[in-house]
Order: C-alpha cells, then sequence, then structure tokens
C-alpha cells in the first residue's frame, strides 16, 4: 500500500541521511590532525656531553687535564680542551665503545613509549650530527628506545631543524631558536645560558629534566597521564646488569615489585 512504501522510503532515508552524518568533514579531519613534536637526540634524549667529558676524564694515561660539563659554556668544546689533546677528545665520539656505554633517562623511556602509544601524537627525532656519527647514533636511539622507528628519525643540518615543521620542539640550542615557529621548550646547559632570542611566532620556556618535560605534556597538553607521586619506572628489558636481589631492594613500591 501507499503508507507501507512510504514507511520504508522514511526508514531509507532516516538511514542516509544517518550515514551521511557520520562522514568526516574536511574541518574534523584537520582537528584529528595529530600533534606534532620534536625532540632533538644530542643531550635531550642522551646525555652526550657528560658522558663525553666522563670518558675524557678517564681515558687519559697519565690524567693530563680534567674537564668538568660545568666548564663547557660554549658549543664550540674545542675551546675548553688543550691542544694536544683535542683529537683524543673528538675522536672518542667516533667510537662504538662510547655509545654502548652511554646510559639513557628512564622518565624519558617511560614518556616517549606512553606517547608512541598515543595515536594523536607524532614523534619526530631530529638532529644535526657529522655523518660519520649517523649510523652511532640511530644504532644508539633504536636499541634504548626499540619502539621508536627509523623513519622518525631525521638528520638535519642544525639551521634545518625549523623547517621539519613540529608544533612543540625540546632542544637544547637556541641558535636559530627565532627562525622555529611552535612551543619551543630550551633544556637547561651551561652552554645555553645566553640571551635567548625573541621568537616571533611561538613561545620559549626553559625546562630542566625529562620531569619537566612529562609535567609539560600532562597538564599543558593533556597528552599524558600525570605522573603520581612518588611514581617510578622500571624497565626491566634494557635496565644495566643487576643481581635479582639488587633489582628487588630498588623497589620502593609494590608496583615496582610487579613490574619486575
Amino acid at each position: 500500500s501507499f503508507r507501507k512504501h512510504w514507511e520504508i522510503g522514511v526508514r531509507r532515508m532516516e538511514k542516509k541521511v544517518s550515514s551521511t552524518a557520520s562522514i568526516p568533514t574536511v574541518k574534523d579531519k584537520e582537528e584529528k590532525k595529530p600533534l606534532k613534536i620534536g625532540f632533538d637526540i644530542d643531550d635531550v634524549i642522551n646525555n652526550l656531553t657528560e658522558h663525553l667529558v666522563d670518558v675524557y676524564n678517564t681515558i687519559q694515561k697519565p690524567v693530563q687535564h680534567t674537564l668538568s660539563i660545568n666548564d663547557i659554556t660554549d658549543w664550540d668544546m674545542s675551546r675548553f680542551v688543550p691542544k694536544e689533546n683535542i683529537d683524543i677528545f673528538f675522536g672518542i665520539l667516533g667510537s662504538e665503545e662510547f655509545y654502548e656505554g652511554m646510559p639513557h633517562d628512564e622518565t624519558a623511556f617511560k614518556v616517549l613509549s606512553d606517547l608512541a602509544q598515543n595515536p594523536n601524537v607524532e614523534m619526530l627525532f631530529i638532529t644535526g650530527t657529522s655523518p660519520e656519527h649517523v649510523k652511532l647514533k640511530e644504532d644508539w636511539l633504536l636499541k634504548h628506545f626499540p619502539f621508536i622507528k627509523p623513519e622518525q628519525i631525521l638528520f638535519v643540518k642544525a639551521a634545518g631543524k625549523c623547517h621539519v615543521g613540529v608544533d612543540i620542539m625540546f632542544d637544547d640550542c637556541p641558535v636559530y631558536i627565532d627562525k622555529f615557529e611552535c612551543d619551543f621548550y630550551l633544556m637547561d646547559k651551561p652552554w645555553n645560558q645566553c640571551n635567548i632570542p625573541e621568537m616571533k611566532n611561538g613561545t620559549c620556556t626553559r625546562i630542566y629534566d625529562w620531569d619537566d618535560i612529562q609535567d609539560v605534556l600532562s597538564t599543558h597538553y593533556h597528552i599524558l597521564a600525570a605522573p603520581t607521586p612518588g611514581e617510578t619506572f622500571i624497565n626491566v628489558k634494557t635496565t644495566k646488569k643487576r643481581t635479582l636481589g639488587e633489582d628487588i631492594l630498588n623497589c620502593t613500591t609494590k608496583e615496582d615489585l610487579v613490574t619486575l
């Protein structure tokens, strides 16, 4: 009957309207665009300079010159090493043993692993490095942070970092900061205690460690869960070789024991 066909037509129309409403619009797609976060590698993801100084102070036999990380107040590290030791100092950076002995930050591991599981975040690891150090640095990063994909690692000239186009940047170098158009977080180091250039299209905030990074991403951008008081994290896969007893003694909460 007419009424029966009319009801069928109405149901089809309602179904079509409902289906059309569920199709994401261009605006919806733009709103779901992942937040792009850039991380410098040297002295942000790793502690390269501190480790370099430690190795330099122990490799000399006999020790002729000792160096502290606080002595390095400029990007040109050769200024703080005697000329006769320059080859020794920079030669360390090209050795596999140097990278094998360089530890990583456990809070960095937790923060980055949590971000890697967030579909609304795109991480990029951006660094300027000498061509001969590229493989050593990439191997170190992939070993200690196995959830990072090689295509997320970008080796560029220092002046080219600002062209990657990130929404947030964590770096220890303020030299080209005025070229960035994003929220810039400067990792505090002895060599960046200079006057920071004013950013034209962005903001700059000085931070001091990975606890600060975790706090920024959780409280300001709401893309991480806020750490609970007294929270600790044990990365069993990458923990240095210790006895089970030593690992148990390092646990401070029941959650640590469960993780172990």
